[in-house]
């Protein structure tokens, strides 16, 4: 059954947003076609170019997007939480594809609201004494997002290079997500 064509700014941002996001984890933003993803949306093509200006400009609202998406979607108040849904999330997807494309960081994202979060979570633990003094906040924050990262991008890798069984994931995941909060 054919979807509906999205009527309406909300329902067209929204359209191109998700279809944007689906291609760029698939493609990267080097063979993003705008016109794909209208054609993915439903909608003509100039619609991208009215709402997010160039198509560098939609790539940016995209990866804005899907961190917003991201932190809305988290328990706040945790440091770390299930990394299956973090892996699950398109986000980390995109973000490595843009990265890997050539994309400077600040013409991929310019919010940063999971990592806002977590900055204040660090630098709260600091100022209470949990963490070493010696230790600095951003320094410890940078190093647990990358670990995080790097597990979400990589997992496949971790679990074949393990020789972890098709049933073992879950149980190897939730053992990480225990050792990583201690």
């Amino acid at each position: 059954m054919k979807q509906p064509r999205p009527l309406g700014r909300a329902q067209v941002v929204r359209a191109l947003l998700d279809a944007g996001a689906g291609m760029l984890a698939e493609k990267g933003p080097n063979e993003l076609s705008v016109r794909g993803v209208a054609e993915r949306a439903g909608v003509n093509h100039g619609l991208v170019h009215r709402h997010f200006g160039t198509k560098q400009g939609f790539v940016r609202a995209i990866v804005d997007d899907l961190a917003e998406q991201l932190y809305a979607g988290r328990a706040r108040g945790k440091l770390v939480e299930g990394l299956k849904s973090l892996a699950d999330s398109q986000y980390f997807r995109v973000l490595a594809r843009c990265l890997l494309d050539g994309m400077e960081m600040p013409s991929i994202q310019t919010r940063f609201p999971v990592m806002n979060d977590l900055r204040e979570q660090f630098d709260a633990m600091y100022e209470r004494g949990e963490l070493r003094p010696d230790a600095k906040a951003r320094v410890l924050l940078a190093m647990t997002v990358a670990l995080g990262m790097g597990w979400v991008l990589f997992e496949p890798f971790i679990m074949s290079s393990i020789e972890a069984g098709e049933g073992e994931h879950d149980a190897i995941r939730s053992q990480a997500v225990l050792l990583w909060n201690q």
